[in-house]
This record gives structure tokens, C-alpha cells and sequence, in this order.
């Protein structure tokens, strides 16, 4: 039995390491290039957002027309809601986030030689990122972004 299990758990830990990619700004252009040809004005957005420091939750955002109609955190509605929970607004915050990596001991107040790794996973057809991972070695500061849209 035991025979089977690790083989099988390789082979799902290396898929699941295999949908994802670097997150690099050419990559990032690209997706969202393909979004602005091919995404929707009109979408429903399921945003799960898991991590350290950061405001964890489900989370279903309503647009119409290109614009953020209503936002609710685990059935709760937020008031005032910004554009983070748009595709546009999660293109915005991960060009952001590229350039946070850049500086981990300034902006996560990690040690001097702290590793950030970033990944990201778009979608082949409309090119709008579906997860993205970051992770602050030594630090408290790793996050977990899935995006699903209906």
C-alpha cells in the first residue's frame, strides 16, 4: 500500500507545482493583453484569499459593464469596495506585487537575504490570473490569491 502512496503523492505534488508560473511582467502584459481582447464586461468574481497579515475570506464581486457593482466578504457586503476586486484591479495589484518582490527587506521587513518567491496561474483562454501565491521566506507575509469567474 505504502508502495502506491508515495508515487501517487509525487505525482499530484508535481502537477500541482506545474500550474502555476513565475510571476514576471512580460508574462503578466501578455495575460492581460489577452483579457482586454478576449475577457468580459460582465462577470461574477470569486476571490479566495488566504495568508498571513492580510484580510482572509471569500469574497464575490459583481460587474457589469466594467464596473464594480458590489463586493461581499463571506456573505457580508463591504462598503466602498476599491477595484482590487476587479480583473483590472488584480492586474494592477500583481504588477504591484512585482515590484514589491523586488525589495523583501524594505517592504516586508525581512532579513537582508530573505528569498520572495511569486507565482502566478492565468487562464490559456481569457488570460486573467486565476492563483497566485507569494511567499516571504523568514518572514509572515505569504499570501494566496484564487480567482474563478462565472
Amino acid at each position: 500500500m505504502f508502495r502506491l502512496f508515495l508515487p501517487t503523492l509525487l505525482c499530484l505534488s508535481m502537477f500541482a507545482c506545474s500550474q502555476k508560473e513565475p510571476l514576471v511582467r512580460g508574462a503578466l502584459e501578455a495575460g492581460e493583453q489577452l483579457w482586454e481582447m478576449q475577457g468580459r464586461s460582465d462577470y461574477t468574481l470569486l476571490l479566495e484569499i488566504s495568508g498571513d497579515k492580510i484580510e482572509s475570506g471569500e469574497f464575490v464581486a459583481e460587474i457589469k459593464g466594467n464596473k464594480l457593482l458590489s463586493v461581499q466578504r463571506n456573505g457580508q457586503v463591504l462598503k466602498n469596495p476599491d477595484d482590487f476586486y476587479t480583473i483590472e484591479g488584480l492586474f494592477k495589484f500583481l504588477y504591484d506585487e512585482i515590484d514589491l518582490g523586488r525589495s523583501p527587506a524594505r517592504y516586508f521587513n525581512a532579513p537582508a537575504d530573505s528569498r520572495v518567491h511569486q507565482f502566478m496561474l492565468l487562464d490559456k483562454e481569457l488570460g486573467y490570473p486565476k492563483r497566485y501565491v507569494r511567499s516571504v521566506f523568514g518572514t509572515k507575509h505569504n499570501i494566496t490569491l484564487e480567482i474563478e469567474l462565472r
